[in-house]
């Protein structure tokens, strides 16, 4: 089932256009990879489609509903997003911040209850942070930081979860404990996640589909559809590195 639609959609600022004319779609239960070089637009378009970005041209529909006609509280409650770069707050716990994430959910005062309080401890644990529960944000390093507000777009508890480059920070292991979980949550209860990586090797073992922003399109496919066409291999391949299309490998060239 489809729960996001870009139709026709063009992105970018007043000054600038970073694409256009993007049509594409996201589905329940799908783990998605958002693929493409630095500057290409990747992070604009996660922004354009959570809403913190308003679209030059064309449409963002969100189970069946233009973006545009969404509250800021109504779409906290169907996506929950985690962006690149620290959070804008400190001299707070690492619970606390993951609670943040239960807001849309707790009425006008936010006062957390039991379930909620519960939520957090899952969400935490899921990522494996909950023993950092009573740190204060400012001390956490980079990698901690960015699962801390991974647990909080869990705890959010929203059927679509989108992430520019959620893996940045983490050590190797972390990045396939991130990603396997990630896909894990797609899987088994049906949600709609997209995330923006630079790991190509690690998209290709688990991602569903693939979107690659090149500069004049967007190629969408399954990682062996997008092999097999050499749509990856163009995207890969450099003088030093090659493409094992049958494989789907990444290979450096001696």
């Amino acid at each position: 089932m489809e729960s996001v639609v870009l139709h026709g959609l063009s992105i970018g600022y007043k000054d600038k256009k970073v694409g256009e004319e993007i049509n594409a779609s996201l589905c329940s239960g799908e783990f998605t990879c958002l693929l493409g070089s630095n500057g290409v637009g990747k992070s604009t378009l996660l922004k354009t489609i959570s809403g913190f970005i308003k679209p030059l041209a064309g449409n963002v529909i969100i189970d069946n509903t233009n973006i545009n006609d969404y509250s800021s509280a109504k779409l906290a409650q169907k996506i929950s997003v985690v962006l690149t770069g620290k959070p804008g707050v400190e001299n707070i716990s690492v619970g606390e911040l993951v609670g943040m994430g239960r807001y849309p959910f707790t009425g006008f005062w936010g006062i957390l209850n039991k379930d909620d309080e519960r939520i957090i401890d899952e969400s935490l644990d899921m990522v494996g942070v909950l023993k950092l529960k009573s740190r204060m944000v400012q001390t956490l390093s980079d990698g901690e930081r960015q699962k801390t507000m991974i647990a909080k777009a869990l705890a959010q508890h929203t059927q679509m979860i989108f992430l520019d480059e959620p893996t940045a920070f983490l050590d190797f292991p972390s990045k396939i404990e991130m990603m396997k979980l990630l896909q894990n949550l797609s899987h088994q209860f049906g949600k709609t996640i997209l995330l923006s990586t630079h790991d190509v090797e690690q998209a290709l073992q688990l991602a569903d589909k693939l979107w690659l922003m090149n500069d004049d399109k967007m190629c969408i496919g399954t990682p062996r559809e997008l092999s097999s066409d050499g749509t990856l291999g163009n995207y890969i391949e450099r003088d030093s590195i090659e493409f094992d299309k049958k494989n789907m490998i990444v290979k450096i060239k001696s």
